[in-house]
Parts: C-alpha cells; structure tokens; sequence
C-alpha cells in the first residue's frame, strides 16, 4: 500500500498552495508593517478598487460644482441688487440735479 501511495505521489501535479496567511501586502497579517522596511510588492487593484475610486472622485466634483453654481447664483442676485440700487440712485441724483438748475434758473433770472 505505501508502494502504491508513492508510485501514485510521483505520477501526480503539484498543486498550487494559497498562503491565507499572508495579506495582500505580502505582508503576514499578524506583523506589523513598520517593522518591515524591505520594499513591499505592488499589488495590483481590483476593478471594484478604481470603480470606487472614480465614484469619490466624481462625487467630489459634484459636490464642488453645487458649491460653486450656488456661490454663482448668490453672486448674480448681489449684482442684480446693485443694479437696482444704481438706478435708483441714477434718478435720485436727476431729480436733484433738476431741482438745483431749477434753483440757479431762478436765482439767475431775479
């Protein structure tokens, strides 16, 4: 029997083993990184990684293009204030003005 188990172990494949103790770092789970200061290997990102990636990154931009439509629109409502107060100071000014030629027509004339 150990005959055949040895006959049968030569004429198999080898299986490639997972090391689960080890994270995807190559680091073992239970070390602690700082005390590595060997380079560790690159491991590649997923597709659900960049996937998230890009969702926080797209996500920011929306949020910075809210901020910055909302800033826009409280800036045009202070301009269309500023409109409104020029031209009521335009006509309050006119209206002064014709007063005084008024004053200095009279003023002129006796």
């Amino acid at each position: 029997e150990i005959a055949l188990l040895k006959a049968t172990l030569k004429n198999s494949k080898p299986i490639d083993a997972v090391d689960l103790t080890k994270s995807e770092t190559g680091l073992n789970c239970n070390d602690n990184p700082a005390d590595h200061t060997g380079k560790v290997e690159s491991v590649p990102k997923s597709n659900l990684a960049i996937q998230l990636e890009q969702n926080q990154a797209m996500v920011q931009v929306k949020r910075e293009k809210k901020d910055t439509e909302s800033a826009l629109e409280n800036v045009r409502d202070d301009l269309d204030i500023s409109n409104d107060t020029l031209t009521q100071l335009t006509v309050f000014l006119d209206f002064w003005q014709s007063k005084f030629d008024e004053l200095a027509s009279l003023a002129a004339a006796g």
